[in-house]
């Protein structure tokens, strides 16, 4: 399921887009924003649909070998260890996992070439043939040997990335939240209950589901009275001189001290400089952690600030 900073990062993407538009439209946007928000879970369908296509590579090249016009005794009598594995063959033979990929339209069938090459390479692996060479295999070790499929061949994998990119530019930066959800999968993975439910969720909760949605309407609706109190607080520095970016995130943050009641400052706070840290300038996080401070203390010295629950207002 994704984190809430996962779900920050969308929203402030979906801002700076409006933000740079003439006559933005914030209807077409905040939806837009929920659709892209929709496609990480493609995304994770993705990643783990890859896994299965490795085991249709395998089946592709045995079937190759036993129609040789002069097969050898291994070419018909092949090793299925792979192919036979346990969750390969309840899991993503599943109804649950078979509807989620339709639902997505989730298909490698056009890039044949690289599951095909992919398969190859894993064949040509020490970790595929000591899996090979076991005399049999529980659920755990088949499970565990797809993990470590999944994490020396798929996770780190360059030209997964690139094919990605062509399909979602957005996914170079979701890449992380698809994967960390094909991490719990393994996790929740159990041959007891071997079905659908195994399958992450996007949200944890129906309030991290509308989060993306109000977070960005709130910010809209605080913009212009958020970009005067940072005109007043950044002393010696004219607007047009504040990077962009900066200006987004300070008026995102802004959008939570106020509006998200259940959230700590301290916490709205943090999110917003780490998120500078890998989005704006080097000096960007001190910037923005002096101006949101100076804002908050007014914020507070107002009423405005209004928080539920013990030490929400501390920061």
């Amino acid at each position: 399921m994704l984190s809430r900073r996962h779900i920050r990062i969308k929203v402030f993407q979906s801002l700076y887009a409006y933000f740079q538009e003439d006559n933005p439209d914030s209807v077409a946007v905040e939806k837009q924003l929920n659709k892209s928000i929709d496609r990480i879970y493609e995304l994770y369908m993705y990643e783990l649909r890859l896994l299965y296509e490795l085991k249709l590579a395998a089946e592709h090249f045995i079937d190759l070998a036993l129609n040789k016009k002069l097969p050898t005794h291994s070419d018909l009598d092949p090793n299925r260890r792979f192919v036979d594995n346990q969750v390969l063959k309840i899991f993503f033979e599943d109804d649950g996992f078979i509807a989620a990929c339709e639902k997505y339209n989730v298909s490698w069938s056009e890039e044949r070439h690289f599951t095909r090459s992919l398969y190859q390479e894993l064949k040509n692996s020490d970790l595929f043939k000591a899996y090979m060479d076991k005399p049999n295999t529980s659920f755990s070790e088949d499970k565990a040997f797809l993990r470590e499929v999944y994490e020396v061949f798929i996770v780190h994998n360059e030209d997964l990335y690139n094919l990605y990119e062509e399909k979602n530019l957005y996914w170079a930066d979701d890449l992380d939240a698809a994967q960390m959800m094909v991490d719990k999968t393994f996790k929740k993975l159990k041959l007891a209950d071997l079905r659908s439910p195994a399958l992450v969720k996007l949200f944890k909760d129906a309030d991290d589901e509308t989060f993306a949605s109000k977070l960005f309407r709130y910010t809209l609706k605080t913009s212009a009275e958020t970009q005067n109190r940072i005109a007043t607080k950044a002393q010696n520095w004219e607007m047009d001189r504040i990077a962009a970016i900066d200006v987004i995130l300070m008026k995102m943050a802004v959008a939570e001290f106020i509006h998200f009641e259940t959230i700590p400052l301290k916490v709205s706070m943090n999110e917003y400089i780490e998120l500078s840290k890998g989005y704006s300038t080097p000096k960007s996080s001190l910037f923005i952690n002096g101006i949101l401070d100076r804002i908050l203390n007014n914020l507070k010295e107002e009423g405005k600030i209004k928080k539920i629950g013990r030490g929400l207002l501390e920061t």
